[in-house]
């Protein structure tokens, strides 16, 4: 005797494959995105208001000689240079280059320069002063000084 086939039925309903993806929609819903946005915007602003204020050029408004003399002693090791009087009051930019080597009998010892001149930039972040050596990036804060931004700020 054969044996009889027989055929079994499946339950009506979609047809489960293993080597097939399943459909979904790809990315995130409006809502989320709306979500993402405003909180992006609120933590910009947060950042922007918890931020401190951004250094600007700046003038003294009153001559500050030894508050001056301090910061160009923590910005030049060795002999710091001497400024005048007014320095920093007209204009927040000095630039200082550096003397000649000189022969004993007052001489220059050569045509060359020992280095290159060093700029020194005062600003103000509106409550503290600062001096900042351009060639360097070091930055020495004043001590008892009241500073103005430049105009041009």
């Amino acid at each position: 005797m054969g044996r009889a086939s027989r055929c079994v039925r499946q339950p009506a309903g979609p047809e489960v494959r293993s080597d097939v993806r399943p459909y979904f929609r790809s990315g995130p819903s409006p809502a989320a995105l709306i979500g993402l946005i405003g909180v992006a915007v609120l933590g910009a602003a947060t950042a922007s208001a918890m931020s401190p204020p951004a250094w600007v050029a700046a003038h003294l408004e009153t001559p500050a000689d030894a508050a001056v003399e301090t910061a160009l002693n923590a910005l030049f090791s060795g002999a710091p240079p001497r400024l005048g009087p007014a320095a920093f009051v007209h204009d927040g930019v000095i630039t200082l280059e550096p003397g000649a080597r000189v022969r004993p009998e007052g001489k220059r010892a050569d045509g060359r320069l020992p280095g290159p001149p060093a700029q020194i930039r005062l600003e103000t972040n509106g409550s503290l002063c600062r001096l900042v050596r351009t060639d360097t990036g070091s930055t020495a804060t004043l001590a008892g000084v009241t500073c103005a931004p430049d105009a041009d700020n």
